[in-house]
């Protein structure tokens, strides 16, 4: 809701300023705030519900929302240029956070300039979808009875190319940096209330891409100074629309603190790469995953511990040309999808030797052009169930690996129906099947399999 400006008493209230630039005149912006939930005390009773926060958009009108309940208020300009918002509350310590919605992709509709949240203590939430910015002042501290920082920024140009985090000294909770111009972001030296999110993925081909508490540039993902909560989510993305960041290697804390529901380690320029000492969640009700793929210079690559591994379900390894030789995957005994692709010097694989390997749906080998025979009757019930779909296209198998895995599955498949849905798909630069292959075929497509092959 909006009026035409009136005097109105936010004289002693705290107020921050955002500068818009409007390209587009019939856009909808809005904005959304959100309340600080910590516990109440005397330099804060948390008394926002008293007063609504007040928005002067700056073309004289001035717009209205609640903490309590959250809320939002939008506007549309007649004109474009340039407006500066001013945003008043009761108190800094009663704002949680704000999401400023509208600005469009690349700022087609309107760009932020410069944004003070120096004053802002107990900071938690600031999301900004699309559009610009120019420059971001962070606040020096949070809270301690905070959770650390949520900040997501999603094809935000402008974005600094370095953010400096290092004086919140109570750490960060969830970042979400996703297709912005950022190549570095300086930790705080201290991630003391866990980091339970983070990803970043920048727009930028040639990015280098560095993490840590240093200040200087650089090429290392080092997150020493995090204590990562329970359940947490680390990905680390290449360039949107291709490319590889310059970073070559990642350090791990001595203690986690918490452990991971999802890892993925993408599209960097490391050529070793442990993940002996990351722990997995057990506990996570979904799927736990671990990615590592991408990455031209990788030559070597220690999995996660035998303690660990078993906690995980997906497993994706691919697109790792320089990895050579036999890809143990013993380890992970209780994987329900795996992906192993696009490694010409893969030599071999060792899938884990379990009855509990039960697939529950897509998975795969293919395009691993040196690969010989993967002996799958290791894993024998990994086909009971319904819509599996195994993809194990371009391995340049022989007629005798070829003949062999498809009388493999059919010894370990169970009769369908009950199970419905199920397909192997073993063509593409495979040879075609003989003998003994060509009944196994009959006898998997008679159990309901969908059989394609040369």
């Amino acid at each position: 809701m909006s009026r035409p400006f009136t005097t109105f008493p936010f004289q002693d209230q705290d107020f921050f300023e955002l500068e818009l630039t409007v390209n587009n005149a019939t856009t909808n912006f809005s904005i959304s705030f959100s309340p600080y939930t910590g516990t109440p005390s005397a330099s804060n009773p948390m008394d926002y519900a008293l007063t609504p926060v007040r928005v002067d958009w700056g073309d004289g009108t001035v717009g209205f929302a609640t903490l309590a309940p959250a809320s939002s208020t939008a506007h549309i300009y007649n004109a474009t240029g340039l407006f500066t918002i001013k945003i008043w509350v009761k108190d800094f310590a009663n704002l949680n956070g704000f999401t400023m919605n509208g600005l469009g992709s690349g700022g087609a509709n309107g760009s932020l300039g410069n944004i003070d949240l120096s004053n802002f203590t107990n900071l938690n939430s600031i999301s900004i979808y699309q559009g610009a910015v120019d420059v971001i002042t962070w606040p020096s501290t949070i809270d301690t009875t905070n959770k650390g920082l949520q900040a997501s920024f999603y094809q935000t140009d402008g974005l600094p190319t370095i953010i400096d985090w290092s004086s919140m000294t109570n750490g960060l909770r969830s970042i979400q940096l996703n297709r912005v111009e950022t190549e570095r972001v300086i930790f705080p030296p201290t991630g003391s209330v866990g980091l339970s999110s983070f990803l970043i993925q920048t727009d930028s081909v040639n990015g280098t891409m560095a993490l840590g508490t240093g200040a200087a540039a650089g090429t290392v993902l080092d997150f020493s100074s995090i204590t990562f909560q329970t359940w947490a989510n680390l990905e680390i993305q290449g360039p949107w629309g291709g490319g590889i960041s310059g970073w070559t290697s990642v350090t791990w804390p001595a203690v986690f603190g918490g452990d991971f529901r999802q890892l993925y380690i993408e599209d960097g320029s490391a050529t070793t790469l442990d993940f002996s000492t990351v722990p997995f969640s057990s506990t996570y009700p979904s799927d736990v995953k671990f990615y590592c793929q991408g990455m031209p210079n990788l030559t070597s690559l220690t999995m996660p511990s035998v303690g660990q591994a078993p906690n995980i379900d997906w497993v994706v390894i691919g697109n790792n040309p320089l990895l050579a030789g036999v890809l143990d995957c013993s380890m992970f005994t209780n994987m329900h999808y795996f992906g192993f692709n696009d490694m010409p010097l893969m030599t071999g694989l060792t899938l884990p030797s379990s009855a509990t390997v039960v697939l529950t749906g897509y998975a795969y080998v293919r395009d691993n052009p040196i690969l010989g025979y993967v002996d799958f009757t290791v894993i024998p019930n990994c086909t009971d169930g319904n819509d599996i779909k195994l993809q194990l296209q371009d391995n340049n198998w022989s007629a005798a690996n070829v003949n062999q895995i498809l009388i493999d599955f059919d010894t370990i498949s169970s009769l369908g129906p009950p199970y419905t849905g199920r397909e192997i798909h073993i063509d593409g630069s495979n040879a075609a099947p003989t003998g003994a292959g060509i009944t196994a075929v009959t006898n998997l497509t008679a159990k309901g399999f969908a059989v394609t092959h040369t």
